[in-house]
């Protein structure tokens, strides 16, 4: 099994994890709490608000994105950066938005605000027909538009409250499943003899110092630089401390979308 057939399997193994809790929740999940008005300003069809709905994806994304990384990093703050891409990897993806939002709860919303949402598979629960990556993109486009939505109408701080909320129980599920996988994976291989250290060699030791033999370093013994692999120069082989991931606290990423998109 190559590496890349290890990694496919690993993030099946997480969305099955966060697809379980979401499913065996005991409670419907809260949607997205913008108000009635909102939401009919999001299913509004001129082709104004079809740009205005675009540029609020690709915020809403932003928004999604960052407030997943934070809840993985204050969820698991000292683990490694493999464990944090992989669960991220699943947590911000469409297929996952698409799942959380066929198990929303609508009672709160009005009756045609309820249409629309259910058109759009919100709230369907388990009569939510079977959707494969690409099917399940238009849900999870809906839920970052109507994300953004609510950032701009009640404020980044309700917007974190309600995200983590929601976040916090799947990504935890999502972790469990990372550790049982590697834990319980029965193919995995030897370390290559490549890769073996001789007698009297340490971890952080070259195989070539270990035998007594000097070596110069050159700039073409590190075509990429040092940097390519994560240390710092002068560093030699220390690994730096795993960086905080992008915060949702960084500029409003829709101010960036509205300029590419010729907006104020």
């Amino acid at each position: 099994m190559t590496a890349d057939d290890i990694n496919k399997e690993r993030f099946e193994c997480i969305k099955k994890a966060m697809f379980d809790f979401i499913e065996d929740s005991p409670t419907r999940l809260q949607c997205v709490p913008l108000s009635d008005d909102g939401w009919r300003v999001f299913s509004t069809s001129s082709n104004a608000q079809k740009v205005a709905n675009e540029v609020h994806e690709a915020a809403g994304d932003a928004y999604l994105n960052g407030l997943t990384a934070d809840v993985i990093f204050e969820t698991f703050p000292d683990e490694n950066t493999s464990m944090y891409s992989s669960i991220h990897g699943v947590a911000k993806s469409n297929v996952l938005f698409s799942k959380t939002a066929e198990y929303f709860d609508l009672s709160p919303f009005a009756p045609d605000v309820r249409r629309t949402l259910k058109g759009l598979t919100f709230g369907l629960g388990q009569d939510a027909p079977y959707k494969s990556k690409n099917q399940a993109k238009p849900t999870g486009d809906a839920f970052e538009t109507a994300t953004s939505m609510y950032v701009e109408e009640a404020g980044m701080d309700k917007f974190e409250a309600w995200g983590k909320a929601l976040f916090s129980g799947p990504i935890r599920a999502g972790g469990a499943a990372y550790k049982s996988f590697d834990t319980n994976r029965s193919d995995q291989p030897p370390p290559s003899p490549s890769k073996m250290r001789p007698a009297g060699a340490t971890k952080t030791q070259p195989k070539h110092q270990a035998k007594g033999k000097r070596t110069r370093t050159t700039r073409n013994s590190d075509p990429k630089g040092s940097l390519h692999k994560g240390r710092a120069p002068g560093q030699g082989g220390a690994l730096q401390a795993p960086q905080r991931p992008f915060s949702i606290r960084s500029p409003a990423p829709r101010a960036r979308c509205r300029q590419r998109a010729g907006g104020s």
